[in-house]
This record gives structure tokens, C-alpha cells and sequence, in this order.
């Protein structure tokens, strides 16, 4: 369903930990050209049937909040070197107390028949 569309530039931005100043690896940085390529992906998948089937984009998003449920512990260990703040505090934005109830929630008002 989705694929990776690089970029057309050939610069990258390098991510450090702040805490440590410990290279943590480098991003690609977009052109403009491969943004717009992306946003106009997203437009043309959001007018095909995907606009009109809110179980399949309810399944989509349930999807989603599991992936970040089972992958919680590798992306607050990584989330705590990319911004150098403690793991404990990392936690707290990660899974059940913040944003997995939120996308729940969302996926469970199926009485509105929202296009948003």
C-alpha cells in the first residue's frame, strides 16, 4: 500500500543525540519537488474509494495504533537518544496514556458520517 519515495536531493541532515552529541545517523532531506510528489500521492489515494470507506480507514488506523503499541519500548529508547530527555518522560508520550486512545476513540464513531 504505501512505498518509500526518495528524495531528489542528495543533501542529508545528520541526528545527534543532545545529550551525548553521539552521531545517531543521517535523514535525507526532501526537495520541494518530492514533497509535492508525496502530497499529490496522498490526494489521489484520498479521492479513490478510500474517501468513501470509513470501516477500511478504521482498519488502517487500528493497524497503526497496534504497530506503535508493539513497537513502544524500541521507539521510546529511541525517541529518548533523538531528543536526550530521560525514558521515564518518553513513556508518557508513547502508547496508552497519550494518542493510542485518541486514534481509538476516532475509529469508533462510525455513527458520523464524517470525510475528514
Amino acid at each position: 500500500m504505501s512505498r518509500r519515495i526518495n528524495s531528489m536531493t542528495r543533501s542529508v541532515l545528520v541526528s545527534f543525540n543532545p545529550s551525548t552529541e553521539e552521531r545517531l545517523g543521517t535523514i535525507q532531506q526532501s526537495s520541494p519537488e518530492s514533497v509535492d510528489g508525496v502530497l499529490a500521492r496522498a490526494v489521489t489515494g484520498f479521492r479513490s474509494e478510500w474517501s468513501k470507506d470509513s470501516p477500511l480507514r478504521a482498519q488502517a488506523l487500528f493497524a497503526w495504533a497496534a504497530a506503535i503499541e508493539e513497537q513502544r519500548d524500541s521507539l521510546a529508547a529511541f525517541l529518548t537518544q533523538e531528543t536526550g530527555k530521560i525514558l521515564a518522560y518518553k513513556f508518557s508520550g508513547i502508547g496508552r496514556t497519550r494518542g493510542i486512545e485518541g486514534i481509538e476513540q476516532f475509529t469508533e464513531v462510525k455513527h458520523i458520517n464524517w470525510q475528514g
